[in-house]
């Protein structure tokens, strides 16, 4: 993919287009899967800010 477009070969866009899309949403399927397992492991760990009301 980044050799076509270095040489602006537009011959396989359509399928280099298809294949990172199919290549996002793996990664996306496995950055969701590792999220679900970590906070089985380490719980809700979002940063919350608490006020102080003094």
């Amino acid at each position: 993919m980044v050799r076509d477009a270095h040489a602006e070969d537009t011959s396989r866009k359509a399928a280099d287009t298809a294949l990172a899309a199919e290549r996002e949403h793996l990664l996306y399927q496995v950055v969701k899967g590792f999220r679900a397992a970590a906070t089985d492991v380490l719980g809700d760990s979002r940063i919350r800010v608490y006020q102080s009301h003094s």
